[in-house]
């Protein structure tokens, strides 16, 4: 969905990194120098791994007196968003004192065929979370919109899990909220999310090409959709999830969502749900702010210390 979302009294304060001589802790009330390196496997220095992420879009936003225990909140934004549409989400959860981390993955990463560019964004987002908190002592949720949000969760999911330098991040991750998603991979829907917003000759030119790689992506990895809804349902990010969607949004099938949902909470998940009868996709928010914040920071302030 293209179009900015706008906010009740938003405002966003930007705290732009840069490659620090000492690794800094920007979670204390005042910043905490480390004068010696911390080791971590995960990444190389703290200072390369923030440019990194700023080179991909990765911004950090701190709320001025931040408390200690409040969880960093890492925001992934749906295909087509710019920087300002994510950001009035982390200016909401600004308001309410959490640090946030948000991005967008970019569009050819969405849409490849192939996973290395969604495992590169992914594995660049966790040595960023690594190094603007080298001490680890915040708790780590993911808030993810639509696919664009969802693959990246599938990405990181999948490192936390399959590699052992990752251990530290994966111990702080306490849950995962994903707006709109996930989106079963059904092909006339990738086809309008691609064209979602254009006009009709970007319309006609978005749909060749989607359809182009998906030919490509039946050559490479024809059980894509499936292999992708099995990550979404077998999800380990933390100890509780909370979806938001709703029945009439044309691009997040509702009915497999729902499906989804029972069978995690069949097999012990922890799992909370939001839905609507009617509301836009990316765009529940809008419709729906009071419903759409009770449910959001209290499930926040429900998550285990």
């Amino acid at each position: 969905m293209l179009n900015a979302h706008r906010l009740p009294g938003e405002r966003t304060r930007f705290l732009k990194l840069r490659s620090p001589p000492s690794i800094t802790c920007f979670f204390a009330g005042r910043p905490r120098r480390y004068q010696q390196t911390v080791t971590n496997s995960v990444r190389p220095s703290c200072g390369a791994a923030m440019e990194a992420g700023q080179r991909l879009g990765l911004r950090l936003t701190i709320p001025q007196g931040c408390e200690p225990n409040a969880p960093l909140v890492v925001v992934l934004g749906w295909y087509g968003a710019q920087d300002r549409h994510v950001a009035k989400y982390t200016s909401l959860l600004e308001k309410e004192g959490y640090p946030s981390v948000r991005g967008v993955l970019p569009g050819p990463a969405v849409f490849s065929p192939l996973p290395l560019p969604r495992r590169r964004f992914a594995t660049t987002l966790l040595e960023y979370l690594a190094a603007v908190d080298p001490p680890g002592e915040r708790r780590l949720v993911f808030y993810a919109f639509s696919n664009g949000g969802a693959f990246v969760l599938e990405q990181v999911d999948q490192l936390l899990r399959r590699g052992p330098g990752y251990a530290p991040l994966a111990a702080r991750v306490a849950g995962c909220i994903l707006d709109s998603a996930p989106c079963y991979m059904h092909p006339l829907v990738g086809a309008a999310a691609m064209g979602q917003g254009r006009s009709l000759l970007m319309r006609v030119l978005a749909t060749a090409l989607f359809f182009l790689l998906a030919l490509v992506g039946l050559i490479t990895s024809p059980l894509r959709p499936q292999r992708f809804w099995c990550s979404m349902r077998d999800l380990r990010l933390g100890s509780r999830s909370l979806y938001i969607y709703s029945e009439d949004d044309p691009l997040c099938d509702a009915a497999r969502l729902d499906q989804l949902i029972a069978s995690r909470r069949a097999a012990g998940a922890n799992v909370s749900a939001l839905r609507w009868q009617r509301s836009q996709h990316v765009a529940h928010l809008l419709q729906h702010y009071k419903e759409y914040t009770a449910a959001l920071f209290g499930f926040l302030r429900g998550l285990p210390q």
